[in-house]
């Protein structure tokens, strides 16, 4: 998955909670492996 920009939100004030929720995980790979022209075209890829 798209990694990036935790930090940044943290050093600029904003509460990030990391669940690392393997549902999450699931469903967002799901999304991704079911729409992978969606998912580039975000990041660009």
């Amino acid at each position: 998955t798209f990694q990036g920009g935790i930090d940044w939100l943290r050093e600029n004030g904003v509460n990030v909670i990391d669940l690392d929720s393997q549902e999450c995980v699931d469903l967002l790979g799901g999304f991704i492996a079911q729409h992978p022209e969606i998912w580039n075209e975000d990041i660009g890829e």
